[in-house]
């Protein structure tokens, strides 16, 4: 499998054509073509930034490695977490979108496909305004009259109980 089909493979695999990874890793669409008709060869530079954009090897991407994913998984789920029996592909994911999005913010680059907002912790008001949601939607031990700051704002005197 020649450099282009498996860099094909790879953006199938991620929902993405070659032009938009190219423009991604900041190559000129040009180079696609390039490498599709067999008229180029990537550089070393940007055979790293490919493999490191698609979680493979620079080996892989030229044939001389076989893809060994399911292995690399298993090892990235153990070094991160310990262990790789109790992780989802869902976690994994989740921990390779955010590496890609680091990398993308370190790079510069603002165009990447997680969102910052994904990662971002919430302010103090946030958490306090969840705890007292949950802690009024305690359906279980307390009923909507009990709570004193709804006997103000709703009538619920011709309400039948739940």
């Amino acid at each position: 499998m020649t450099f282009w089909e498996k860099f094909y493979e790879l953006c199938v695999s991620k929902n993405t054509k070659p032009n938009a990874v190219a423009k991604q890793l900041g190559f000129s669409s040009a180079v696609c073509t390039q490498w599709k008709k067999g008229l180029q060869n990537p550089s070393y530079d940007k055979l790293s930034k490919i493999a490191g954009y698609f979680g493979v090897s620079v080996g892989y991407l030229l044939g001389t490695e076989s893809d060994d994913a399911d292995q690399t998984d298993k090892d990235i789920k153990l070094a991160l977490f310990g262990s790789y029996e109790d992780i989802t592909d869902e976690m994994l994911e989740e921990v390779k979108d955010f590496a890609q999005f680091i990398r993308a913010r370190r790079a510069g680059r603002s165009e990447t496909h997680v969102s910052p907002k994904m990662w971002a912790i919430p302010t103090e008001e946030q958490l306090n305004s969840t705890t007292k949601a949950i802690a009024r939607d305690d359906s279980d031990t307390k009923n909507l009259k009990d709570i004193p700051e709804l006997d103000d704002a709703v009538d619920i005197s011709g309400c039948d109980e739940i």
